[in-house]
């Protein structure tokens, strides 16, 4: 399956999951049937480099202030950001992490009393409306596609259900094909591997299903039809975080490229050397998602190899240098935040 997530420039976060995206209409409804995930994954990753952007202008803000509990605050607040953006990168869950975030903030905010200036105090008020607005989204995304293949699961469950005592060797190879295509998919998307092929056979079972029962009765019918309701919401909402997470690939190696020209003159053998296993490890992370293989691994690397250039690099980075970092480091997390969503 081929990935595509967020272009190379976020800007400030539009309401994106308050519009559903224009979808095909399928059948009795239009899919997908809520706010896709990939959507509101996106919303995340916005909140993280936003929380960024907010941390580095309240470092810079205080870079003269040599109060010794301010520092040991900044470097808290530091700590507990990295925290929770491994967190969100990774799937796991955030709360204690949000929290002490939360906490380090309001004892910034404390420890610099009412000296402090207007900006600074806006500043750190910005700070925890963006601490807010990541844990909403956060419980917006919930599950990723977790609570979609509990529907499905539950919708074949129905239909089992309302076939009853349905002895037709055929129908019950049919349901059989079902179960075993949907248990593949579930198996794909719990190790955070490409659906897709799955999707597609649980699909074309299906329609074996409805073609092969002919005339079924009501009961069976409904039931039929929630469950290719409920598969096909699945299947758009995979497929559109494939979109996403394909775009976000495609921004991470154009970045690549573009801090191979900027430092093409530079001769410092570990920038060289930190150069050279970025571009390794951010093709082997597109290499894992065009052949559906799990990523996360890879892509962790992918990260520290951009760490490990920004420290190298230092001061002498020019600015073109400093923005095209930010930009893979910016896409890199979103690609992360997107691949830990598709995993149930």
């Amino acid at each position: 399956m081929t990935f595509r997530f967020l272009t190379s420039r976020l800007g400030p976060k539009p309401l994106l999951s308050s519009r559903r995206p224009q979808v095909e209409e399928l059948s009795e409804r239009a899919l997908p049937n809520g706010t896709p995930v990939a959507v509101l994954a996106l919303d995340v990753a916005r909140d993280v480099t936003e929380l960024r952007t907010d941390l580095q202008v309240v470092q810079r803000s205080l870079a003269t202030n040599t109060n010794a509990a301010v520092t040991a605050d900044l470097s808290a607040l530091g700590t507990s950001l990295t925290n929770v953006v491994n967190d969100v990168m990774t799937g796991t869950p955030a709360t204690t992490d949000l929290t002490a975030l939360s906490a380090a903030q309001a004892t910034l905010t404390t420890d610099l009393g009412s000296g402090i200036s207007s900006s600074v105090s806006r500043q750190l008020r910005g700070f925890s409306r963006d601490v807010t607005e990541l844990t909403r989204d956060l419980t917006r995304l919930g599950n990723g596609l977790g609570d979609e293949v509990t529907g499905v699961q539950n919708a074949v469950q129905t239909l089992t259900t309302a076939l009853g005592s349905n002895t037709n060797a055929t129908v019950t190879a049919d349901l059989a094909a079902i179960n075993t295509s949907l248990t593949a998919v579930s198996a794909d998307l719990a190790a955070g591997r490409s659906a897709t092929s799955d999707l597609d056979a649980l699909l074309r079972a299906e329609t074996h299903l409805t073609s092969d029962l002919g005339h079924a009765s009501s009961t069976v019918r409904h039931a039929l039809n929630d469950l290719r309701h409920e598969t096909r919401d699945l299947a758009v909402d995979v497929n559109l975080a494939s979109v996403f997470v394909n775009r976000s690939i495609s921004a991470a190696q154009r970045q690549v490229q573009l801090l191979s020209r900027s430092l093409a003159s530079n001769t410092n053998a570990t920038v060289i050397a930190d150069l050279a296993a970025l571009k390794t490890a951010v093709t082997t992370v597109a290499n894992d998602v065009a052949t559906g293989n799990v990523a996360t691994t890879d892509l962790t690397t992918a990260t520290t190899a951009v760490t490990k250039l920004v420290t190298d690099l230092g001061t002498t980075a020019s600015n073109a240098v400093k923005i095209q970092l930010s930009l893979l480091q910016t896409n890199l997390t979103a690609l992360a935040i997107e691949l830990a969503a598709l995993q149930v």
